[in-house]
This record gives C-alpha cells, structure tokens and sequence, in this order.
C-alpha cells in the first residue's frame, strides 16, 4: 500500500475523536468505502480519516485526484456541512485557515522580492475580496472576528492538551484564552514556584517564564506533527532519521521546561548573590538547578502546599531508596 501524506490545508480541520474514528472504521469493513480519498498534487486533501481506516483495517484505499485553484475553500466546501462543529470548534479551523492563508501569502512575498517586486500580496479568502484575514476566515466557517482571535491564541500559546480540549467541544475557545490570559497576569507581588516574594530587581527575569512555556508548547506540538508525518508515511521521511529527530525535539521540549527561571536562591535569597551561592551569583535558580539542589528537607512542604516535587520520591529525605 502506498502511504500517503496530508496536504497542509486538510489539517485546519481536527482529526476524529478516537471513540468516532472507531465508528467510522466499523462501517466501513461492514459496508466498504462508501466514498474515495481525495488527493491534490499526490496528498490527502479530503479523506484522512477514512486513510487511517484503512491503514489500521488492511484495507486497501480507494483514491481519485481532484483538482483546486484554493486547497482551503475546497477543504471547508467538502467538511463544514458533514462535521457537526460547535462555533469554537469552527473558531478553530477558521484560525487555521487564516494561518494557511497568511503563511501562503507570506511565501509569494518572498518569492515577488526575490523577483525584485516590493508590493505587498493581498491575502484572498474563500470568495471574499474585503476584509482583513480575520475577517475573511471568520466568515468562512460562520464565527465571529473575535471568536478567531481567540483561536488564533490558543493554537500559538495554548498548551496541546487545551488546543485538543477545544478542537473536541470540551472547552470554550473563549474560555481557552482566557485561562491563557489569567495566566500570564502578574500577581501584585511576584512570587517563585515556592511562593517567596521575588526581589523587585529579579522581576524582569522572572516574568519571562511564559515566553519559555510558550516556546515549550510550540516544539511539543512540532514533536507531535512530526510524529503523525512519520507515521502517515515514514519512507518519506528515512532519511531525516525521524525517530532521532522526534527525541530531539522532545529533549528540547525539557530542556526549555526545566531552565525556566523558577526559585529565588535559598543561600542568598536573591538580595545579595555571590558565586560560592548555588545561584552562582544570578540569585535565582532554573528549575534544574533546583532539582539538583540539596532541597530535599523542602519536600515535605512543597507537597503540602500543592507544589511539585522536586526530586523523585527514592531520592527524598528520610526515604529508602527502592
């Protein structure tokens, strides 16, 4: 069997729930496929669920070429009246769309400049000619400007596992930005993981934490789609090494967890720090650093008050190692 890749554009709409895409699988080893993959240059541009029954169930996929001047309006025409969608899960797909979009746009960019054309490129929607790009995918897929502002922000700073909740129903776009947004509020007193108030000099450095999640979040999802390209159709990819690129993208995911800004230090408590401190003069330390710190004794405390452990439960004091 062939195996093939998903075009970009099929990707504005999420995959079926695993509970759906079982359903779907059932019907069709009971009664065929019903209706053909669709491919556009060699890619899947409509089907990719019905792909993956296939390759789960062995059956062999019944394909058709088509062709299309606009991947995206083809994609939306083809889905937005099959998938029962709730208005955040359109916000969604229309913030995808608007991405796919304006990524499109910015290519013929370079590709004009390469050309020695300065003139911006307009970005085209689907059948619409005014309107900015929000706009333009809003009315696409029948959601507000806002709601796709709201989508928009949760796919660039939204954890995978909110991006997911939203993209199955189970939360509001609404109410994924806004924990996004709550989180990234400043307390008036700035505390570390441990609750101690942070030096007013050491602020700056702290407030930075979001920028090394969102940039944790960014190479989980790039793991993630790598991941699903790989097994979409891994003879394309035998030479990138996959598997090894896949751990490395998820050893840079930890390191940019683990060296985020994260307890004042408890020799110098920030104020006054020297290099014989474990901050080694910075005053503060990563989330590594405290884990590589003799702060065991803290443990009993951080657990009280709800707070992660930094050290595996072997190594704690007073315990045995198992």
């Amino acid at each position: 069997m062939i195996e093939r890749e998903f075009h970009p554009a099929a990707n504005i709409f999420p995959m079926m729930p695993d509970e759906d895409l079982k359903s779907l699988a059932e019907d069709i080893v009971a009664h065929g496929q019903q209706f053909p993959i669709e491919l556009l240059d060699g890619k899947i541009i409509d089907g990719r669920n019905r792909y993956r029954v296939c390759l789960i169930t062995g059956i062999t996929p019944r394909v058709q070429a088509v062709t299309t001047k606009d991947p995206v309006a083809y994609v939306l025409s083809r889905n937005l009246h099959r998938r029962h969608l709730d208005s955040s899960q359109r916000g969604m797909v229309a913030a995808r769309a608007r991405e796919y979009y304006d990524q499109r746009a910015k290519e013929r960019q370079v590709v004009n400049l390469k050309r020695g054309d300065t003139k911006p490129v307009p970005v085209n929607l689907p059948e619409r000619e005014k309107g900015d790009s929000r706009d333009q995918a809003g009315k696409a897929v029948g959601v507000s400007g806002k709601t796709v502002d709201a989508a928009t922000k949760v796919l660039a700073k939204g954890t995978p596992e909110l991006v997911k909740a939203v993209d199955e129903g189970k939360v509001s776009v609404s109410a994924a930005a806004k924990k996004i947004e709550d989180a990234k509020k400043p307390s008036e007193t700035m505390k570390d993981a441990d609750g101690q108030i942070i030096p007013e000099d050491l602020r700056e450095v702290f407030a930075t934490q979001d920028q090394f999640e969102t940039f944790a979040n960014k190479l989980s999802r790039l793991k993630g789609e790598l991941a699903a390209a790989v097994e979409a159709n891994p003879e394309a990819w035998c030479h990138l090494d996959p598997q090894k690129r896949i751990a490395e993208l998820s050893y840079m995911h930890h390191q940019f967890e683990e060296a985020r800004p994260y307890l004042i230090c408890p020799s110098c408590g920030g104020d006054n720090p020297a290099r014989t401190c474990e901050c080694k003069g910075l005053g503060w330390l990563s989330r590594f650093q405290a884990r590589a710190s003799a702060i065991d004794s803290r443990n009993i405390q951080r657990n009280a008050a709800g707070l992660d452990l930094l050290t595996r439960p072997s190594q704690r004091a007073g315990e045995e190692t198992k």
